[in-house]
């Protein structure tokens, strides 16, 4: 391997020990002579404080600090289609989590017992409780309980039963999936994919539109 001098140029010109021997107390003096990969060993194994001064003290004598970087602390950069990967991965287990969205239905309808006081099968606007308050914000066009019930009282009498919170269940589990997809296919429209990337956006977002 080539030696650290080409690069240590005004170091003393005496042979440094092991890495393995120098411990936590080496210097840049101490690594003259020493080649690459031996400057790298001895730089990862110093605390924090000591890499930083490792470097600058190569920065201040002119030399390259780079040489400080360890194997593992280098890494290969990455081709366009890689760098995306993520975000990709990201959207594909948010289409998932939208599906999966669904599983909130019974947990919804469910609620309707808790709120149900007197047990008469009906709900009052004074007995929609902090359930609604959830329903409320997922249901679109909905700003308050009142609004709630006025939208889903078919009959108008001034209650909810258990089959028209059904109703109110399907669409706030509706709601919730149509702003997830608008979120996701929002988030990548936004992205510029690599030509390798796109027909794979395109076959995700043709799913996730089904969803909004």
């Amino acid at each position: 391997a080539p030696s650290a001098s080409a690069f240590l140029i005004h170091l003393a010109p005496h042979r440094a020990a092991s890495p393995s021997a120098m411990g936590s107390g080496v210097s840049a003096e101490m690594l003259a002579n020493s080649s690459q990969e031996e400057v790298q060993k001895a730089y990862a194994e110093q605390s924090p404080e000591g890499q930083e001064k490792l470097k600058e003290a190569l920065s201040k004598m002119g030399e390259k600090s780079s040489l400080c970087a360890s194997p593992a602390q280098t890494k290969e950069p990455k081709s366009p289609s890689s760098a995306k990967r993520p975000l990709m991965d990201l959207l594909q287990q948010g289409y998932t989590n939208c599906q999966q969205s669904l599983l909130l239905l019974p947990k919804f309808e469910e609620m309707f017992g808790s709120m149900d006081a007197d047990a008469n099968g009906k709900v009052k606007v004074s007995e929609l409780g902090p359930c609604a308050d959830m329903m409320v914000h997922a249901v679109e066009g909905v700003e308050s309980k009142e609004e709630l019930m006025k939208q889903f009282d078919a009959n108008g009498d001034g209650v909810l039963t258990k089959e028209e919170w059904a109703k109110v269940s399907e669409q706030a589990v509706k709601s919730i999936q149509s702003k997830m997809a608008k979120g996701m296919i929002s988030r990548g429209d936004g992205e510029d994919w690599s030509e390798e990337m796109k027909p794979v956006w395109a076959e995700l977002k043709a799913k996730i539109e089904k969803l909004v």
